[in-house]
């Protein structure tokens, strides 16, 4: 019953898209990196260029050297969906059941093997002794450098992103338009003005933040209050990640990739119809997005003379 109840929550976050062949050029474009990865790429997160992991719906971890992917382990027992970290030698990963795993830049280890039927959708910290975890029917979960406990959210609505600016500044998004905010005491809902789910978020600072979702939803907090951004389309979006407040990325369903250059919205051609489902960057010029079938591109932005 429990896997039945996890697989129906991810054909309803996903939706399957159709394989692409690779494509070859240079610029400002989005490559596809070879890869023998054929399963959903789920999430992804590095430290640099040459040092990026990534996680698969089908119970694996892999690893970016920057010239290829080898697969990591342990066996994770359930499948992992979000992974972030602070350093090479740092880095958590979330999934099924309330699975959470810790890399110490040797080896993996399973931090908590199984709290239920509650999927972690989303995972992020201010620092080794801050992280927060978030996920199915409004459950959050908290690491003090020693043990995660379980926090009062005041909702039973899915979460599926979370970020934080630090210790006292994180929010968290997720179905129906809810937003949390917590201050380093609790959580409390936000006002977003829509009830599409939310299923990424990320900033700058406090009073520059992001929220990408469903129908193409693009929301800003400007410190005071979300509102609607313009946006080129409707496609179902499902992450957002930035260097700065002139340089985000949002991605999403059918290969969609929207960029930000702290005035307008526009699409960029990724070269494929796959759905994607993470986005993260060392900088300017090494920006990945990772997606269904295996799908992870790379885009190197071409410097202006």
């Amino acid at each position: 019953m429990v896997k039945l109840v996890f697989v129906l929550i991810v054909l309803s976050f996903l939706l399957v898209g159709v394989a692409f062949s690779s494509a070859s050029g240079s610029g400002n474009e989005w490559l596809p990196l070879r890869t023998d990865i054929k399963q959903p790429v789920m999430s992804i997160w590095g430290s640099a260029p040459n040092d990026v992991f990534v996680v698969g719906l089908e119970l694996s971890i892999f690893q970016y050297n920057g010239q290829r992917w080898k697969t990591m382990g342990p066996e994770t027992h359930q499948p992992p969906l979000s992974i972030w970290g602070i350093g090479p030698k740092d880095v958590f990963v979330a999934g099924n059941q309330g699975m959470i795993l810790h890399y110490d830049g040797q080896a993996w280890s399973v931090m908590v093997r199984r709290t239920g039927e509650h999927a972690l959708w989303g995972i992020w910290g201010s620092g080794p002794k801050d992280v927060f975890a978030v996920g199915t029917g409004g459950v959050i979960t908290h690491y003090d450098g020693k043990v995660w406990m379980p926090m009062r959210s005041g909702t039973e609505k899915s979460l599926s992103g979370i970020w934080g600016s630090g210790p006292k500044e994180f929010f968290a998004v997720g179905e129906r338009g809810t937003i949390l905010r917590y201050d380093g005491t609790g959580w409390t809902p936000m006002r977003s003005g829509t009830d599409a789910e939310l299923r990424g978020v990320w900033g700058t600072e406090p009073n520059n933040v992001f929220a990408v979702g469903g129908r193409g939803t693009v929301l800003h907090y400007d410190g005071k209050e979300w509102s609607t951004m313009r946006r080129p389309d409707e496609v179902e979006l499902t992450a957002v990640w930035g260097r700065d407040a002139n340089d985000v990325f949002t991605v999403g369903w059918n290969g969609v990739i929207l960029y930000y250059d702290g005035k307008h919205w526009s699409a960029m051609s990724s070269g494929t119809k796959e759905n994607l489902l993470g986005v993260w960057g060392a900088g300017p010029k090494d920006v990945f997005a990772v997606g269904w079938n295996g799908t992870i591109l790379h885009y190197a932005k071409k410097e202006t003379p």
